[in-house]
């Protein structure tokens, strides 16, 4: 089986569990970038796993207009889907708004891998914003790797 791992980072932690994730699967995988790579090609994958992070309640604007362009390739394929998101008790809600219905209603499993707070890949403001709305002082990282096997499972990848 060809699997494609496509992923939206703004900072590095979804793409650090794309990667991960990646190590894990058995048989043939791509990790791709949809920020840097808009044209993949879906046609030779027979599993697709997209991901990415929340920030301020929104997915990368990227990623989801690629959810929108191609939803009925995406129909096609086994799919499952994970979110980077530090909002643990609302990660559903963002399942709902964020993503297509079709697509939700497809996909074999949602994950939420956890989440991250990389300090030094920061500007001032998002900082500033970030101790204020968080109470974050420092970098942090929770990775939930029983959220990787559960969806590796699910989608019969291991």
């Amino acid at each position: 089986m060809k699997t494609l791992i496509l992923y939206g980072s703004n900072h590095g932690f979804s793409e650090k569990c794309a990667y991960i994730l990646s190590e894990k699967i058995k048989g043939d995988c791509t990790v791709s970038n949809i920020k840097r790579k808009k044209d993949v090609t879906l046609d030779e994958y027979d599993m697709i796993i997209k991901g990415g992070s929340v920030h301020a309640g929104r997915i990368q604007k990227h990623l989801k207009e690629f959810f929108i362009e191609n939803e009925q390739k995406l129909k096609s394929k086994k799919t499952a889907l994970y979110l980077c998101c530090s909002d643990y008790q609302n990660v559903d809600k963002y399942y709902e708004s964020e993503f297509p219905k079709s697509i939700l209603d497809e996909a074999l499993v949602k994950a939420h891998f956890g989440h991250a707070y990389y300090m030094d890949k920061l500007n001032f403001i998002l900082k500033a914003i970030l101790k204020k709305v968080a109470d974050v002082e420092n970098s942090e990282e929770n990775i939930r790797y029983e959220q990787m096997d559960i969806l590796l499972k699910e989608a019969d990848l291991i």
